[in-house]
C-alpha cells in the first residue's frame, strides 16, 4: 500500500508509469489502424501488455499468472499445420474439432495402458487419482503456473531490495532536532514569496514518515524522507517550535511580506475598483490565481 497526498506524483510514481506505458501503447495503436476510437484498442493494448517482457519479475506477466508463454491464433495450437491451412470460416473449425479421429484417440488411450502401473503421478496418487504416467498433464501444468508464481514474488522482492537500498543511499536518515528545507507548493504561495521554507525535525515514526513544524506551527500531515532535503546547520531552534497545528500554506503565508496565497479569489473582468470584486470585499489583494493576466487596481 501505498499512501500519498494530493499534487504530489512521486509517491504515485509506479501507477502513473504504468498509465503513461498503457497511453503511449494505445496511441500507437491508434496513429496504426487510423482511428479515433481508443476504447476498441484496449484489448490489444492487454494483449501487448501482458506479453511483454517485464524486468522486474525476468519474465512475462502472463507467464506469471499461467505458467506458460501466451498462446494467440491457431497455429499456437495442437491442430497440424495443413488441417489450419485448409480453414478459412469459424464453421469449418468446429467441424474439424467436432470430427477429431477418434482413432487417435484411441491411440493414446492404448499406449497409456501399457505404462508401468509404478510409475503413477504421484500428486493425483494423494487425492486417490489412478493416473498411469509419471506425471499427469494437468500436475504439470499446475507445478508450472506455482513455480513461475513463486519466481516472479522473489524477483520482485530483490527489486524492492534494490531500490530501498538506493534510496537509502540518496536520501539518508535524519534525526530529531535536525533542520530541513521543504519546497512550498507552486498552488500554496504566491508569485513573490519564498520556494522554500524551513522547518525542523519533531517525531519520526518507526515507518519512516517526519512530522515538521516550526516557530509558527506544527503541520499536522506527515512528510516521507524524499520530500525535503536536511541543512547541514540548524537554523530553527527546536524549543521554539509552536504546537499550533497549521498547514504548509499558512506556515508559508506566515514568512511572506505580500500576505502569500490567500484562499480567497476573484474572476473580475475589469479593474476590480468595486466592492464587486470579491478580494477587495474581503479587504484582501488579489494574488497571481485571480482574473488571469487582466489588468487589476487591487494589487
Amino acid at each position: 500500500m501505498v499512501h500519498g497526498k494530493p499534487r504530489h506524483s512521486q509517491s504515485q510514481g509506479s501507477v502513473e508509469r504504468a498509465n503513461q506505458d498503457i497511453q503511449n501503447i494505445l496511441m500507437t495503436w491508434m496513429s496504426d489502424e487510423k482511428s479515433s476510437k481508443w476504447s476498441e484498442g484496449l484489448k490489444f493494448v492487454q494483449l501487448r501488455k501482458n506479453s511483454a517482457y517485464h524486468d522486474g519479475i525476468k519474465r512475462t506477466p502472463y507467464k506469471a499468472m499461467f505458467g506458460s508463454e501466451i498462446k494467440v491464433g491457431l497455429k499456437s495450437s495442437s491442430l497440424p499445420e495443413e488441417v489450419i491451412g485448409q480453414l478459412t470460416t469459424e464453421e469449418d473449425l468446429e467441424e474439424v474439432v467436432d470430427n477429431l479421429d477418434d482413432n487417435d484417440l484411441n491411440g493414446k488411450k492404448q499406449t497409456s495402458e501399457h505404462h508401468n502401473p509404478d510409475n503413477t503421478c504421484t500428486l493425483c496418487e494423494e487425492h486417490g487419482i489412478l493416473i498411469e504416467e509419471k506425471t499427469c498433464p494437468l500436475c504439470t501444468k499446475e507445478a508450472d503456473i506455482e513455480y513461475n508464481r513463486s519466481e516472479a514474488k522473489l524477483n520482485l522482492q530483490y527489486q524492492a531490495i534494490k531500490m530501498k537500498q538506493g534510496s537509502a543511499a540518496k536520501f539518508p536518515e535524519c534525526h530529531i532536532g535536525d533542520t530541513v528545507r521543504v519546497k512550498i507548493p507552486e498552488v500554496d504561495r504566491g508569485r513573490g514569496d519564498f520556494r522554500n521554507i524551513l522547518l525542523a525535525v519533531l517525531e519520526k515514526n518507526d515507518d519512516g514518515p517526519y512530522k515538521l513544524g516550526n516557530e509558527n506551527g506544527t503541520i499536522e500531515e506527515l512528510f516521507s524522507r524524499n520530500q525535503f532535503t536536511v541543512c547541514e546547520q540548524k537554523f530553527v531552534q527546536l524549543e521554539k517550535v509552536s504546537s499550533l497545528k497549521s498547514t504548509i500554506r499558512q506556515l508559508a503565508n506566515e514568512q511572506s511580506t505580500s500576505g502569500g496565497q490567500g484562499y480567497q479569489r476573484c474572476h473580475c473582468k475589469t479593474n476590480c475598483g468595486t466592492r464587486k470584486c470579491r478580494c477587495r470585499n474581503n479587504n484582501i489583494l488579489c494574488n497571481s490565481k485571480c482574473h488571469s493576466s487582466l489588468s487589476c487596481s487591487n494589487k
